[in-house]
């Protein structure tokens, strides 16, 4: 791998500034996909983009559908304990009888 052409000022490269010839190619300006087409770079990567986006809402969708069904099934499973465990609630006779005197 070469290294990049620049030019030294004292012991630093000279840093590109706007209006220097570039020294890196850009993207080509067509690129084929995969029918063989031309298509332009951002047209390429807005497809695997949106790509990814849609695998990863899909990964987020299936995710927060398995967390509500554990939060239904846990909210069964709790409110009939909740409900019997309250008829065995009884005032604290240390606090009824502080509070009469």
């Amino acid at each position: 791998m070469s290294m990049p052409n620049t030019q030294v000022v004292g012991e630093q490269p000279k840093q590109w500034q706007c209006g220097d010839p570039t020294e890196y190619h850009h993207a080509p300006k067509r690129v084929p996909d995969a029918s063989g087409n031309l298509k332009k770079p951002l047209e390429n990567i807005n497809h695997w983009m949106k790509l990814y986006d849609k695998g990863m809402c899909e990964a987020w969708r299936d995710e927060i559908e398995k967390l509500l069904i554990f939060a239904g099934l846990f909210a069964a499973t709790v409110t009939p304990f909740v409900i019997d465990s309250y008829k065995w609630l009884q005032e604290d006779n240390a606090a009824a009888s502080t509070k009469l005197l």
